[in-house]
This record gives C-alpha cells, sequence and structure tokens, in this order.
C-alpha cells in the first residue's frame, strides 16, 4: 500500500474508535453512567465486598479517581460503601439492586452494538479481523502484549503534561 492509502486506512480506525466511543458514551449517559463506570460495577459485581484500592488496582486508575466515581455511584443508589469495620481507612463496596439493574442494561446495550458493529462481516471475516488487529497492536506495541491499564495510565501520563505545558 502506498503511503496516502496507509493515512487513509489510519483515518478510518480513528474514525471507528471515535464513533464507538461516542456511543458507548450515549449508553452510559442514558443510564447515568460516566466512561469506566460500567467496568467499575461490573468489577463489583464479581467482587463482592471489594475495597476501593482493590478497584483502583484492577482499573489502572487513582484512588482518587475511583474515590470520586464511587462517591457518584453512591449518590446514585447504585452501589453501597462502608468503611470496613477492622480498618475503617479501607472503603468497602456493594452492588445495589439499582446498580445491578443499570450494568445489565447497559451491557446488554454495549453487546447490542457490538452485534450491530459486526453483522456486516461473516464469522470467518471477523476471526481475521481479530487477528489482524491482533497483529497491528502487537506491532504498535513492539512485541508485547497491549495492557489496558498501563494504555490508560500513558493517556493520562500525556493528558497532564499536555495541560501543565499549556500553563506554563
Amino acid at each position: 500500500m502506498e503511503r496516502q492509502e496507509l493515512k487513509e486506512l489510519g483515518l478510518r480506525i480513528d474514525k471507528l474508535s471515535l464513533l464507538r466511543r461516542v456511543t458507548l458514551g450515549r449508553i452510559f449517559q442514558k443510564h447515568g453512567l460516566h466512561f469506566g463506570q460500567l467496568r467499575l460495577l461490573e468489577y463489583i459485581i464479581e467482587n463482592d465486598g471489594c475495597t476501593q484500592a482493590e478497584v483502583a488496582e484492577y482499573m489502572g486508575v487513582s484512588p482518587a479517581s475511583v474515590a470520586l466515581s464511587t462517591k457518584r455511584l453512591s449518590r446514585a443508589g447504585m452501589i453501597e460503601k462502608y468503611s470496613d469495620k477492622d480498618n475503617l481507612r479501607r472503603n468497602v463496596l456493594k452492588i445495589t439492586p439499582r446498580g445491578l439493574e443499570v450494568a445489565k442494561l447497559c451491557r446488554q446495550e454495549f453487546d447490542q452494538y457490538n452485534e450491530r458493529l459486526f453483522a456486516g462481516i461473516s464469522p470467518e471475516e471477523q476471526k481475521a479481523l481479530y487477528e489482524i488487529l491482533g497483529s497491528l497492536l502487537a506491532g504498535a506495541c513492539e512485541g508485547r502484549e497491549p495492557d489496558m491499564h498501563a494504555l490508560i495510565k500513558d493517556i493520562k501520563e500525556l493528558h497532564t503534561k499536555h495541560s501543565k505545558q499549556g500553563c506554563e
């Protein structure tokens, strides 16, 4: 492929990524969630009684970020948050029936979106696309397994550096 064609291919990947993010953002917003909060709710569902620190570790974000999200989710009645009786500095998280329902509805819509997204290609093409994307990820990560937690951390660091440069 020529350089211009590769550029166009990259732009299509960017466009698809942005469209997916916007669509998922609308699903989350419809149910009163922010980005990342579905993953957070699903983690709490799977790890009943987990702590904020465990969620932060799992999601690869700061404890302060999790504290803000759990505060919002608690106010919205989706989780219960209370201090561990043995260590008052540890916040324990439990899902509420409302949180369980919101997570279920979001997951259903998320899954339906994925089904619509890939409906136009055959199962064989889906498998080939999966393998091609795996190869692209491996090449972009120089052969290492792409770690979502590390990528999220990298994005936040870039954002922080960019914000600081703008203030100077």
